[in-house]
């Protein structure tokens, strides 16, 4: 019984913050298995009430204090889900529904770990049209703080494991995608860069970079200008200001 409870509990998450629960009742009621949430919220889930009593399934109004025990927050806004875990696309997969499209941007990241980073880069990513969000660890792309910080973009964006950065290249390269890394003091200009219809930006955790090898497979580097005064912008912000340019030239 303890192996069976364990391998439940592995397939389920935490989904919590006001926006996030809300677009996620919208798209995917299917997927919550229990829901818990404020009286003061509960205006927000009147439809979602009456999908789960359909379903027998669990929904009920708590305190706060409830709140923060069930989600390990103390930033749930009044809301938690226990939801069926997501499970990522495969690359291989998602290059073949991309396939029809003739625009297409994809973000992959390399070691960026930091939740509050992903939920803003998803966030962003969902409002410039952003087709996917790629990473080695895909289960992180919908963390409950990565969700919350995402405000309901999350929603929006796919997610795609990738095993081996190279590889992964390597076959976005051979369906047309160029693959664009960014630098903070190399470069072609961010002002001076033509994007291409199909492309992968490639991101690397704030401090350390990108690796060696993400460099290796790369086909263009790109630098956003400024005063120099800072090393680096924070990758979420370096994100946005690129997404506002290629949106400009190509998505408008």
């Amino acid at each position: 019984m303890k192996k069976t409870k364990k391998s439940n509990s592995a397939k389920e998450a935490k989904l919590y913050g006001l926006n996030a629960a809300i677009a996620f009742a919208k798209k995917r009621p299917h997927e919550i298995i229990k829901a818990f949430y404020t009286k003061q919220n509960s205006k927000h889930f009147a439809d979602l009430q009456k999908f789960l009593s359909k379903a027998k399934k669990v929904y009920r109004v708590v305190e706060d204090i409830d709140l923060e025990k069930l989600s390990q927050s103390k930033h749930h806004e009044g809301v938690c889900f226990v939801v069926t875990q997501p499970k990522p696309k495969t690359l291989l997969d998602w290059i073949r529904d991309e396939k029809k499209n003739k625009i297409s941007v994809i973000i992959a990241l390399e070691n960026v770990a930091n939740p509050h980073n992903i939920g803003a880069i998803l966030r962003i990513a969902a409002h410039f049209g952003v087709s996917a969000v790629a990473s080695k660890d895909a289960r992180s792309l919908s963390s409950g703080a990565a969700m919350r910080t995402a405000e309901g973009g999350a929603e929006v964006i796919t997610n795609v494991a990738i095993d081996d950065i190279k590889a992964s290249m390597s076959l976005l390269k051979k369906n047309g995608y160029k693959i664009i890394t960014t630098s903070s003091h190399q470069g072609t200009s961010l002002y001076q860069y033509n994007f291409p219809n199909k492309a992968v930006l490639l991101f690397g955790e704030e401090g350390d970079g990108l690796s060696k090898d993400a460099f290796m497979v790369q086909d263009d580097r790109i630098m956003i200008p400024g005063t120099n005064n800072v090393e680096s912008l924070n990758v979420s912000t370096a994100i946005a200001v690129i997404l506002s340019e290629y949106w400009k030239q190509i998505k408008k």
